[in-house]
């Protein structure tokens, strides 16, 4: 995690990056928005990776390569948790904590991380 960042918590409005990108618009822009309603072991039935703990995060908005889209909205995520190791032996970083204000973000996500930042 960045200095002066901190770690996602249940409650929290959060950004996963698909990709390496963290670019917010533009061809390289894959992410998704919501909140973090839990954290650790998948439900049953649901297999993403042979990582024991992941956010598990309800998707309130989804960019893919720069255009909005829905097919992910409202259902529930679940990337790694920042610093799991992946496949290569890097540790995953993808999730972080939207701070009220930023942009660009839905009005429900941005709604969402001004309750629970402030």
């Amino acid at each position: 995690m960045e200095k002066g960042k901190r770690e996602p918590e249940i409650g929290d409005a959060v950004r996963s990056f698909d990709f390496i990108s963290r670019d917010l618009e533009g061809e390289k822009a894959c992410y998704v928005e919501g909140v973090i309603e839990d954290i650790g072991n998948l439900p049953e039935g649901v297999e993403v990776c042979g990582c024991p703990n992941h956010y598990h995060i309800r998707v309130s908005r989804q960019v893919f390569q720069g255009e909005e889209i829905n097919d992910l909205v409202g259902d529930l995520v679940y990337p790694k948790i920042n610093g799991e190791k992946g496949l290569f032996g890097e540790k995953s970083n993808g999730v972080e904590v939207i701070e009220p204000g930023s942009k660009p973000t839905s009005t429900e996500t941005r709604d969402l991380a001004n309750k629970t930042l402030n």
